[in-house]
């Protein structure tokens, strides 16, 4: 018995991310005065480069170990959520702050900061469901999959990707974001 739902987990998959940047964008909007004033605070002074390193390094582990689960498989698609949803946020917040050219400029800060990790993370958390398929197939019908190491090994070379993205972002981030604060 093999399990097919690839079709329908890339339709979910689209659908879920057009609506976390869209609720992040308009829970922007609902935030208090206090709130927002405090996020312009932080978005006027100059943009600092986070070391996203260990953060990505812990999260794409916890979402491995999760892969084991068949739970996992709901896990990977609410931080891929979450992470199209503060894609969202930071777009009403440069909207609010700067209208029209803060969504442009909200779009390039995004793009460097988070498109090839975005692309990374979508390919990583589709190998990682194929891992929790592969158990769901094993508890249903007892068999031993012979292909089952495969997608373990493709994950540690996408792990060492999102390592070499984040050195990239770390050491040239900082440099392009300051070369398009023109736009403001």
């Amino acid at each position: 018995m093999v399990i097919k739902i690839k079709k329908e987990m890339n339709i979910v998959l689209i659908i879920s991310n057009i609506v976390a940047l869209v609720s992040g964008f308009i829970y922007f909007f609902r935030l208090n005065n206090n709130e927002t004033l405090y996020i312009k605070n932080l978005l006027e002074g100059n943009y600092q480069v986070f070391n996203n390193n260990l953060y990505h390094i812990i999260v794409v582990l916890i979402l491995l170990g999760l892969s084991f689960l068949i739970i996992g498989i709901i896990i990977n698609y609410l931080y891929l959520y979450f992470e199209f949803f503060t894609i969202g946020f930071s777009f009403g917040a440069y909207f609010f702050l700067y209208h029209f050219n803060g969504l442009a400029y909200a779009l390039i800060f995004n793009i460097i900061n988070k498109l090839i990790y975005l692309i990374i993370l979508i390919i990583l958390i589709k190998k990682y469901n194929k891992i929790s398929l592969n158990n769901l197939e094993i508890l249903i019908t007892r068999k031993r999959i012979t292909n089952y190491v495969k997608p373990y090994y493709q994950s540690l070379i996408i792990i060492f990707l999102i390592i070499i993205n984040d050195l990239i972002l770390k050491f040239f981030a900082f440099k392009w974001i300051q070369f398009f604060k023109f736009i403001l």
